[in-house]
């Protein structure tokens, strides 16, 4: 840790030509949209601190200075992040003169965590409900955070509070330096819907067939699509009989080798789409044929009076508003 003394004489070395950077976005012509954009972000720390350190840091990309090194730093240290903000503070002791307002106020922010790499770290995750956010002691964050966060010793409230800030979940921990890193989760109980009252309503009756109208109609319909697919091999099977019949003569006239294997080829497959379209036609007329069966009986035999449905209930369930009452059925 540096004491006050030791930074001021280290820094006094500096030459005049280093604080020529100090205040870059001072000297710019767009001074005023620096000082809007800080001021935005200075505002947004108290509402959402992830979201601040963000536009901190965009603004940082375009202007230069202790006051925005000063803002990343400090963010940085309020989320936790130690290491970061560290790195901030000694960059602005690198360049800032000790006459320099902003010095001194970070020499003491920095003795303030010199040491925070030691702290115990928190790793954190959570069920953050929508428009949800965590309180960690007095800063707000609308993210769970991705990484450990560093504690100083002692006691911190760290809170998920609920889009209309009354449902709360509070761990309330101790930190101490070089103890393992805790791990905590936080999360909302899965809120219950009780059934308040489930009635019996009257109930309704329909003549049930001996077999369901969907098997037999099925039967039917598919048998019939799949005796026409049969006829698709039969065009096939067809077909290859022509090549057969065409490769035969030519061998038989010319003897060439070629001609004869073309016409074993085509006998093959007038063998193998014969075998498939009478095998599918004897498929689909044994399936239509049995489809037409089952329609025939169930047409002939008693039909059986059958609730339209047992599962008929009238609901009455809490809602938003008082209760809500629901029929509901199955079919």
């Amino acid at each position: 840790m540096f004491s006050g003394i030791s930074k001021t004489l280290w820094v006094s070395v500096l030459t005049f030509a280093a604080f020529s950077s100090v205040a870059y976005a001072q000297d710019e012509p767009n001074l005023e949209e620096f000082k809007a954009r800080m001021a935005q972000a200075g505002a947004m720390a108290k509402e959402d601190l992830d979201e601040a350190l963000r536009q901190y840091l965009e603004i940082h990309v375009r202007f230069s200075g202790p006051e925005i090194d000063y803002s990343v730093g400090r963010a940085y240290q309020r989320l936790g992040q130690c290491k970061e903000a560290l790195a901030y503070y000694s960059k602005i002791m690198s360049y800032v003169p000790d006459t320099h307002p902003i010095f001194t106020r970070t020499v003491g922010t920095y003795d303030e965590i010199a040491t925070c790499e030691n702290w115990q770290k928190v790793v954190l995750s959570c069920d953050m409900p929508a428009g949800g956010y965590i309180m960690l002691d007095n800063d707000r964050v609308n993210t769970c955070w991705s990484r450990p966060v560093s504690l100083a010793d002692g006691e911190h409230v760290i809170k998920l509070v609920s889009a209309d800030g009354k449902k709360e979940v509070v761990k309330k921990i101790t930190a101490k330096s070089g103890k393992p890193d805790l791990k905590l989760k936080l999360a909302f109980e899965k809120e219950k819907v009780e059934v308040v009252k489930k009635e019996k309503v009257e109930t309704s009756y329909v003549l049930k067939e001996r077999f369901d109208p969907v098997l037999y109609w099925s039967l039917i319909a598919g048998g019939a699509v799949v005796a026409g697919t049969s006829g698709v091999f039969f065009g096939l099977a067809h077909r290859a009989n022509k090549d057969e019949v065409k490769f035969a003569d030519l061998y038989a006239v010319s003897g060439d080798p070629q001609d004869a294997d073309k016409a074993e080829d085509a006998r093959n497959k007038v063998k193998s789409y014969s075998a498939a379209s009478y095998a599918l036609l004897g498929i689909g007329c044994a399936a239509a044929v049995s489809g037409a069966v089952l329609a025939v009986l169930s047409a002939v035999s008693d039909k059986e009076k059958v609730p339209l449905d047992d599962g008929v209930t009238a609901t009455v369930v809490p809602s938003a508003d008082g209760i809500s009452l629901g029929i509901g059925w199955r079919f």
